[in-house]
């Protein structure tokens, strides 16, 4: 009868063990919050008009990069203003470079002269700025600015068109 107790002690120490290993192994994989710096990328989908219709509004910078709208919604000169994108797995995000990078300055140039108005994949290397605690913005050039919170900020590296949806 002792033997088979023993027996029994042994598997529960060797599964509570396992249960232990696990445990460690999944806290420790988790995914760590990115550091200010870190590389990251995005895919979202673009329309040409998005040039114009996309916008941000925030009175302070976000992350040391600027919206093109103060707090009140007045334009605001800025060089390459942070603009708002949902990625393609629904996460908005703030980044500011994509219009002007190389690759989708060539794409809108090109859906103009030809009047192409079809949405396109683009992916986009980016570093991570930090996130903005909150910000206003705009998702058509006739609309109005709402809140959103908690969101990634970033500058873009570099873009591409990588596909229509």
């Amino acid at each position: 009868m002792s033997s088979i107790g023993g027996l029994l002690q042994k598997r529960w120490v060797l599964l509570g063990g396992f249960v232990l290993a696990l445990a460690v192994f999944l806290w420790n994989s988790r995914e760590q919050p990115l550091a200010p710096g870190s590389p990251v990328d995005f895919s979202f989908t673009l329309v040409p008009s998005d040039a114009q219709g996309l916008a941000c509004a925030s009175a302070q910078p976000l992350a040391s990069e600027r919206c093109g709208f103060s707090d009140e919604g007045a334009p605001a000169a800025v060089a390459h203003p942070l603009r708002p994108y949902t990625t393609t797995t629904g996460e908005a995000v703030l980044l500011a470079g994509v219009f002007e990078d190389p690759a989708i300055a060539k794409w809108a140039e090109q859906a103009g002269r030809t009047n192409n108005g079809d949405r396109v994949t683009v992916h986009c290397d980016a570093t991570f700025l930090g996130r903005a605690p909150s910000a206003k913005v705009r998702w058509a050039i006739d609309g109005r600015f709402s809140g959103v919170e908690d969101v990634q900020v970033g500058k873009v590296d570099k873009c591409r068109v990588t596909s229509a949806p």
